[in-house]
């Protein structure tokens, strides 16, 4: 099981003197990365870049994968709640990458952009509509029973 807690936040005038492939990481967010992670522990981070550059200049392994990209779409999506003025809704993606690869396996059509709060809004009410109660649900299960509700004829023929 992973667990996962804001330990530090400081914001950076400059996002690209913080860290970059040319320069490394700078003294500010190579402090603020000692003091929160022991000798013994990985650091997720947000990018396959920010993995190589923070290996490579500070010697601390690095996680960085699909499951990594999850937790950061849900930190994206509540990160305004903690620090207004660092996202604007506009910035937050409203569909994770396990979406998208659910959407494909089932080769539902869909474009991204019309994922909106509306949609997520009615996909609330899957529970109230269908009946379906997915607490607890898998998103393979999650998306079989999506698509019963959308296509029953492919199921109850």
């Amino acid at each position: 099981m992973m667990i996962c807690w804001l330990k530090a936040f400081e914001a950076f005038e400059d996002k690209t003197s913080a860290i970059n492939p040319d320069t490394g990481v700078n003294e500010q967010l190579a402090r603020m990365i000692t003091d929160c992670i022991k000798p013994d522990q990985k650091l997720a981070v947000g990018s396959h870049e920010y993995k190589e550059i923070i290996e490579k200049t500070m010697k601390i392994s690095c996680l960085h994968d699909s499951t990594v990209m999850e937790v950061m779409w849900g930190l994206k999506n509540c990160m305004h709640h903690y620090v207004p003025a660092e996202l604007t809704k506009d910035d937050r993606p409203l569909m994770s990458e396990g979406m998208k690869r659910v959407l494909d396996k089932h080769r539902f059509d869909y474009k991204p952009e019309i994922i909106n709060d509306r949609i997520i809004e009615a996909g609330k009410h899957l529970k109230n509509i269908s009946g379906i109660n997915s607490e607890g649900w898998d998103l393979l299960k999650l998306a079989t029973a999506l698509k019963m509700v959308c296509y029953p004829e492919d199921f109850f023929n």
